[in-house]
């Protein structure tokens, strides 16, 4: 867990990364509490590039990122730099996500440098365009020197670095993404996007066994514009434009194998057929994904590709194909089966439907949407927590559309029955790990803390109560920050915009909901679906939503209780598999077993007390 210093308070917080596994760096140590009375303060003025006793050496003052993909890169430098020590690929890096998703891999993005007139600004311009939606990172050397040759040092400009392994000389990072054009795209008019030129959007896929789909095995995509056919490429070909994949396994969320097969295009060119060499398996989820190479007929060069636009689910096929931008999913039905009848003729007959089994969460057990407001303070002897879902409440409803887990509108019954759930599962995980009961009451052992996604009604965050602020993201990377008060000696307020459970970006194994959320999902999120009342697909539906919106609230939850560890005194721990652990997985982030150690509940029971 990365550690920093906030001026002026002087605590240490803890700061959860996330990458291809989540990683926890520990904090530095040995810093000390200013020993005033009062609630800790994170609004402490920050340091500015110049230093607070002025210019001191050369270092980075800000970093503009390019309004558009094809824009340059602007670096501000509080001092003239040496031309010659900006050598792209060496002393000035500039690296992009592989996918959408955040941390994963990073691949170097070819740069020219050039200097800006008084050699205190640079200009760093990719060869080719930056890709929206994918995370860029910009790197400096101290190998970059001033006209007085004294090298580049690290300023408060730049975020921590996280290339410390493979860039050992890096003292500034920059980050940013490039916000992906709007596309107004009508099925039948061509789109309008911001910032690129000829681009086109997908504006309807249908699956197989629709109305307009010329066979049981035909996926049928229209788009806005008609395609060129050289950018055509289908299912198995080796530079594949477009790709259809299925989960392996019963298990949203799995391993995908590739479905191969053919795609041509409709008369007009606006609809793209892809014909699969073999039915797809029932009730597993269908993929689509294509990639940003494929032009619109009649594109010039230097035009852009496919864009993600209005009806794409988040990209997350980058690794499978190459600059996938648009998504989408179905669940293929089960074709009604024959068999011999009596008489000799055929008739069909429906899947036999599994016998109806109850669920061990509430929220699949048919008997009602469980209530956030039901977690409330005791009245006294306990350290009251104020998890507040509202200070960033616009971001929490973004996070869960990045999980799948809200619609597009964000407006439907079962959206609101989702947040409720969400919420729910992620206090009574928090709940849980301080050995309360899953509705947050006290319990035999049980520790003096209580959580709330309701504000007090007296008092202030810091003062009276503590707080934790959850949704949103840091800086693609975060997803989690909190004071750290060794002996639980304050009251602590977590809910500025560095501080809190940035929920954007925890995954647990099955936190992601492939085929969005849509007001259809309402029976199954509002407590009056049981298994087997429906289809085999129904059921397929009702566990797939639970099992996302379940893993994501479980996986919030922990990192909760891990944050509100450090501000009652727990630092991190050195052994794996545990809430306060340095190194965590996405496995371990839904593992329902997973506990504080012997050491850290020794602490809680002394900064905290037991009930």
């Amino acid at each position: 867990m990365g550690g920093r210093t906030l001026r002026g308070s002087c605590v240490r917080t803890g700061i959860i990364t996330v990458a291809a596994t989540i990683i926890i760096v520990p904090t530095a140590s040995g810093c000390r509490r200013a020993s005033s009375a009062g609630p800790r303060s994170s609004a402490a003025t920050p340091t500015t590039g110049a230093g607070v006793d002025g210019p001191a050496g050369l270092i980075v003052t800000a970093l503009a990122p390019p309004p558009t993909a094809d824009d340059p890169i602007v670096i501000e430098l509080g001092a003239p730099v040496a031309p010659a020590t900006l050598v792209a690929g060496e002393s000035v890096l500039v690296l992009e996500d592989r996918d959408v998703d955040p941390g994963g891999a990073f691949a170097p993005v070819a740069v020219e440098v050039a200097v800006g007139a008084g050699g205190r600004s640079v200009r760093v311009a990719p060869v080719r365009p930056l890709r929206p939606g994918h995370e860029v990172r910009v790197v400096l050397t101290r190998s970059v020197r001033g006209v007085d040759g004294v090298p580049l040092r690290t300023s408060d400009a730049s975020a921590p670095i996280s290339f410390a392994a493979s860039i050992p000389d890096a003292v500034f990072e920059g980050r940013f993404t490039i916000a992906a054009p709007e596309v107004d795209a009508s099925p039948e008019g061509a789109p309008s996007p911001r910032g690129a030129t000829g681009a086109f959007a997908v504006v309807d896929v249908q699956p197989p066994l629709h109305a307009r789909v010329p066979s049981p095995d035909v996926i049928r995509v229209r788009l806005s514009r008609p395609v060129d056919p050289a950018s055509l490429r289908g299912p198995g070909h080796r530079d594949a434009t477009i790709g259809v994949f299925q989960d392996a396994d019963d298990i949203p969320g799995g391993p995908l194998v590739a479905l191969p097969g053919t795609a041509s295009l409709e008369e007009d060119g606006r609809a793209i057929l892809i014909a699969l060499d073999a039915p797809p398996i029932p009730e597993r989820e269908v993929l689509i994904a294509l990639s940003s190479r494929l032009a619109a007929a009649g594109a010039r060069p230097g035009d852009a590709g496919l864009v993600r636009g209005a009806v794409s689910q988040p990209a997350s096929l980058g690794a499978v194909l190459s600059g996938a931008v648009f998504e989408s999913a179905f669940v293929p039905i089960a074709r009604p089966s024959t068999t011999l009848a009596s008489h000799g003729s055929t008739a069909p007959t429906d899947p036999p439907a599994p016998s109806p089994r109850t669920m061990a969460a509430t929220a699949a057990s048919g008997d009602g949407v469980p209530d956030p407001e039901e977690f409330t303070y005791e009245r006294s002897g306990t350290d009251r927590w104020h998890v507040d879902f509202e200070v960033r409440s616009r971001a929490f409803s973004t996070d869960r559309y990045y999980h799948g887990l809200r619609s597009r509108s964000g407006r439907t019954i079962a959206d609101r029955l989702v947040h409720q759930r969400v919420m729910h599962k992620i206090l009574e995980t928090a709940s849980l790990k301080y050995r309360r009961t899953a509705d947050g009451r006290r319990r035999s052992g049980s520790y003096a803390i209580s959580f709330s996604p309701t504000r007090p009604s007296r008092g202030s965050p810091g003062w009276s109560y503590s707080r934790m602020a959850v949704g949103g993201s840091l800086d693609g990377e975060t997803i989690g920050v909190a004071y750290y008060d060794e002996g639980n000696r304050w009251r602590e307020d977590n809910g500025d915009s560095d501080l809190g459970v940035f929920s954007r970006g925890i995954y647990g194994r099955y936190s992601r909901l492939r085929t969005r959320l849509r007001s259809a999902d309402r029976p199954f999120v509002d407590g009056s679906y049981r298994l087997g009342d429906g289809s085999r697909t129904d059921d397929s539906r009702f566990r797939a939503v639970h099992k996302a919106l379940d893993d994501w609230g479980h996986a919030v939850g922990v990192v909760l209780a891990h944050e509100v560890g450090h501000s009652v005194g727990l630092d991190h721990s050195d052994r794996s598999s545990n809430i306060m652990s340095s190194w965590s997985t996405s496995w371990e982030l839904s593992d329902r077993d997973i506990d504080f150690t012997s050491a850290a509940h020794r602490l809680l029971r002394s900064n905290l007390g037991v009930q």
